[in-house]
């Protein structure tokens, strides 16, 4: 399945001409019910495991791409 995945992150990249990064995400589901059970999502209705298991990725993500931005010089906010 993971062959599967590669080539088909490899044409996706290619048709919309943007990078394609690939996640492993074997212990996501067992992740996700751990945040779930403790009482970690803050939600009016249940989520599906596979929903905290997608957002607990994208958090990963952003996490690991945060953007570094030196801080503004008052002086030069004009």
């Amino acid at each position: 399945m993971s062959n599967e995945a590669s080539r088909f992150a490899v044409r996706l990249g290619k048709n919309l001409g943007v990078a394609v990064e690939l996640v492993e995400e074997r212990l996501t589901s067992w992740d996700a019910e751990q945040t779930r059970s403790a009482g970690q999502l803050l939600a009016r209705r249940s989520r599906s495991l596979d929903d905290v298991a997608a957002a607990l990725i994208l958090r990963d993500y952003l996490r690991e791409h945060r953007v570094q931005t030196a801080p503004r010089n008052p002086s030069e906010a004009s």
